[in-house]
């Protein structure tokens, strides 16, 4: 599953957020609950791979200074 199929499936669930971990699977917040995405758990690779293309060149640099990042990304149509 790719990132833009991760975030289609959160804004068919009404979701604010999703939360991308390694070592675990996506996890989506809905109304204030964090929900796992039935997919299997994402190693450090596999979670990489998701963001780095949607990530601009600060937003990389960032997530390899600090273990965690946060940033948002609009896919047009989808979630905004």
């Amino acid at each position: 599953m790719d990132i833009t199929e991760l975030l289609a499936l959160s804004a068919e669930q009404g979701a604010s957020d999703l939360h991308l971990s390694a070592g675990l699977p996506p996890f989506t917040r809905v109304d204030g609950d964090v929900r796992r995405v039935n997919v299997p758990a994402q190693d450090y690779a596999e979670v990489q791979a998701l963001v780095q293309d949607i990530m601009n060149d600060r937003q990389r640099q960032d997530s390899e200074e600090f273990p965690e990042t946060d940033f948002s990304f609009e896919v047009p149509g989808i979630a905004f």
